[in-house]
């Protein structure tokens, strides 16, 4: 069966008569004719009322869910139009069932996936809302149910905004790692011990996101009590020189931390990227509970000051603020 090509006034007429008929609002103009645009480009190509025809379109031209469900809702018009009028019943009830059921199929799929992106968000929002203490919580419950490994992970990463890269830090001794060449990759936990002096821990990061920019940061624990936990569990699990410390890949590292948050943070899953807004925002607030706003005000302030000198904020950070 063929349809019509139909025109923007047999459009129009018919979405008029549907709409009454229905007592419903009448569309203004400027949306009658952008619906009219695409009854026009997709009756150019195929026959509307042939359901294959039109899911074959929509699959080679990849629509969206949102813009199929368009589409479907124009054609639902014009069908609709031939029953109210009485044209061959049957024929366009049968027709009108089906492309109703492929659009509630459609728009199961659509109603899916705003709810997942709707979840993912919520998810989001709870893991920017938990405060360091409630992953010193987390911490806490690992320790008292004997999973040290997994403590230390989390403990150095709230006290140090790495990355997953934590996760393949390897066991080098001070002395050793002063001897590593400049072009070793290596990702470190290097211990020093000297004699009448407290131990240190000194992170090195030669492979992680943003090494290409940076090349290899190095940076010692400035708290002490996590170094020596660090220390204690090298020797107690007789880490050898150059073994992985905690021995994850960091798409394991990644896993075994969304695991562990969700079984012990309430379900509320973390990332890395989210546990560094947490020791971010709790080591600003630690020097003025309202830095974030006032942070915020001193940038409005900025542009509008940069606006009237014509140059950039940066600018005017680097050489027009006196200390």
């Amino acid at each position: 069966m063929s349809s019509p090509k139909f025109t923007i006034n047999d459009y129009t007429t018919r979405l008029i008569k549907v709409k009454e008929h229905n007592k419903l609002a009448i569309p203004k103009d400027s949306t009658i004719e952008g619906n009219y645009k695409m009854l026009n480009k997709i009756q150019q190509m195929v026959n509307i009322f042939d359901l294959k025809e039109v899911k074959t379109y929509f699959t080679t031209l990849k629509y969206s869910k949102k813009t199929i469900l368009n589409y479907l809702s124009i054609i639902l018009h014009m069908l609709t139009y031939e029953i109210i009028t009485k044209n061959n019943v049957d024929k366009y009830e049968k027709l009108t069932e089906s492309f109703k059921n492929y659009f509630d199929e459609v728009n199961g799929d659509q109603e899916k996936m705003v709810e997942s992106k709707k979840a993912s968000t919520e998810q989001k929002q709870k893991s920017q809302d938990t405060s360091k203490e409630q992953v010193e919580g987390v911490i806490k419950t690992l320790n008292k149910l004997g999973m040290i490994k997994d403590s230390l992970i989390l403990e150095l990463l709230l006290d140090n905004p790495c990355r997953m890269e934590v996760g393949t830090l390897k066991y080098l001794k001070y002395q050793n790692f002063m001897k590593i060449p400049k072009t070793n990759e290596e990702n470190y936990l290097v211990v020093k011990l000297e004699d009448e002096e407290l131990p240190e821990v000194i992170i090195s990061r030669a492979s992680y996101k943003t090494s290409d920019k940076y090349g290899r940061v190095d940076f010692k624990l400035e708290n002490q009590e996590l170094a020596e936990k660090i220390i204690t569990y090298i020797v107690l699990n007789k880490i050898h020189e150059g073994s992985p410390v905690f021995g994850y890949t960091a798409p394991q590292l990644a896993k075994r931390l969304h695991y562990l948050t969700k079984k012990y943070n309430d379900g509320t899953t973390l990332s890395t990227n989210a546990i560094c807004k947490i020791h971010t925002t709790h080591e600003v607030k630690e020097i003025s509970p309202t830095i974030t706003e006032d942070m915020k005000k001193v940038e409005k302030k900025l542009e509008k000051i940069s606006t009237k000198r014509g140059t950039s904020t940066a600018v005017l950070k680097k050489a027009y603020l006196k200390d």
